[in-house]
């Protein structure tokens, strides 16, 4: 972008086209200013995304990994039952 710079009156240019001059200028330091704005927004929200997919992505596999959790405890339940019914039968043939 060209630096902002004041040009000299001109022997076409009137105070009214300077004045307009001035006002564009003006407005677009203001568009910049609000476009940097948005894009700032716009990026802080993509991150809000991507973290949001992320913290999503870990649930997800939260959840996975506690349902086989329960499943390795079911089968460690049914498994200590038959431990405990198999010793119970073994001391029953020792007496």
């Amino acid at each position: 972008m060209a630096p902002d710079h004041q040009t000299a009156p001109t022997p076409s240019s009137t105070p009214d086209k300077d004045q307009e001059i001035s006002q564009l200028r003006q407005q677009l330091a203001t568009l910049q200013a609000q476009y940097a704005t948005l894009e700032a927004l716009q990026i802080e929200r993509l991150e809000q995304l991507t973290t949001r997919r992320r913290t999503t992505t870990n649930l997800s596999r939260a959840f996975e990994m506690n349902e086989l959790l329960f499943d390795l405890v079911t089968v460690l339940v049914a498994r200590t039952k038959r431990l405990k019914a198999q010793l119970q039968e073994a001391r029953q043939w020792v007496h």
